[in-house]
């Protein structure tokens, strides 16, 4: 068995178990961990996939320890990953650049905005909407130009799309969110997601969402 199947076969085990005491000490140990952890990204299985996703976040975020234009690199890669050009179309891009933007906040400015211009485009929609509703929290200013194109995703078909449009709302305009929330709390359509709290895929209903977000609001306007 050659190396490099073995170091795949070992992290797999890893994010499998979810282990980030063992995957830091691999991150160190492999020549380079974010080829293999790309690589991972295209697996079978979702959950494989999810847990390879937080990786490539905490392992960036290892990297830039010593070198942000690495970091600024990985990201850049990624985004060509995203382009038909590339030849290897990356679908769960924008969850990775969110989670690299999450552990990484130094390439958000830079960044972030970039996410946005995935909004609308095939097959990103979903995974941008989910990428906005985390990386928003840090300086939900940067996206104050998504409010128009977020607040025309509170109708989209998908109910994945709808709700994780209506979290990243609420960190940026808390009327648009408030009013689409009111209009959604009665959508029991529900929908699969990964929890970064649990590490796990779920289900959850767009109403479960709009009931969060109107909760949020009246503890907001209370305190």
């Amino acid at each position: 068995m050659g190396k490099r199947i073995q170091n795949k076969q070992r992290v797999k085990q890893l994010l499998r178990d979810r282990d980030w005491n063992g995957l830091t000490d691999w991150f160190a140990q492999v020549r380079n961990p974010i080829r293999i952890l790309r690589g991972i990204l295209y697996d079978p299985d979702p959950l494989i996939r999810w847990r390879a996703v937080e990786a490539m976040g905490k392992a960036t975020r290892q990297v830039t320890d010593h070198n942000m234009e690495k970091g600024r690199n990985i990201v850049r890669q990624l985004l060509w990953l995203m382009n038909d050009e590339s030849g290897g179309l990356l679908w769960n891009g924008p969850e990775v650049i969110a989670l690299i933007l999450q552990e990484v906040p130094a390439l958000l400015d830079e960044f972030g905005p970039l996410l946005t211009t995935f909004l609308r485009e095939e097959p990103f929609e979903q995974g941008t909407h989910w990428a906005l509703s985390l990386v928003v929290k840090q300086k939900p200013h940067l996206f104050l130009n998504s409010v128009q194109v977020l607040s025309e995703s509170l109708q989209d078909p998908n109910p994945s799309i709808r709700a994780h449009a209506l979290l990243a709302l609420q960190e940026i305009d808390e009327e648009v969110a408030a009013a689409g929330a009111i209009e959604l709390q009665n959508d029991g359509t529900t929908f699969s997601t990964y929890d970064l709290a649990t590490g796990e895929i779920c289900q959850k209903s767009v109403r479960d969402i709009a009931i969060h977000v109107l909760k949020t609001e009246k503890i907001n306007h209370h305190s």
